[in-house]
């Protein structure tokens, strides 16, 4: 992966779990919660790819699952293909829009980043996961794979 494609852009406060669930809306007021990790400095496309887990690859929706998200046999593994393609809606699209204004980046970038840093997180909470349970532990792992091997695959 072409690492100028991916590399942070500046350092400043970031949420720390910047994902649609802490985001409350009522009308035009927006709310931001579950401010715990935001009392530190790090990467912005850290919060992208937060962002990223609940809009590309739908965590709210596999996040408790109790079946497994996956067959394999021989070393294949067969996975439900609804949490590995972005489906671009006008939503999806307006939050793109909002993070190429933040970071000062084309389209291409944004998505690029957020699936690293997104990747990135499930390769990090894969500790997390196997509290769960193995097959949610080996589903973060194959997560950050085939979005890795998309982004491969895009250069």
């Amino acid at each position: 992966i072409d690492h100028h494609k991916i590399k942070p852009k500046f350092i400043r406060p970031i949420h720390g779990d910047f994902t649609l669930e802490n985001i409350m809306t009522n009308g035009d007021k927006v709310k931001v919660i579950d401010m715990d990790g935001s009392d530190y400095f790090d990467a912005v496309e850290l919060d992208l790819g937060k962002m990223c887990q609940s809009i590309f690859s739908r965590y709210k929706q596999w996040k408790n699952l109790n079946e497994p998200l996956y067959n394999y046999g021989d070393m294949n593994f067969e996975c439900v293909d609804d949490y590995f393609d972005v489906c671009y809606t006008d939503e999806i699209d307006e939050i793109i829009s909002l993070w190429q204004t933040t970071l000062n980046e084309d389209r291409q970038t944004i998505i690029n980043k957020g699936i690293f840093y997104m990747s990135m997180y499930f390769i990090r909470f894969v500790p997390f996961r196997l509290k769960i349970s193995r097959d949610h532990g080996i589903f973060a792992i194959i997560m950050a794979i085939v979005w890795l091997d998309k982004l491969r695959s895009d250069e």
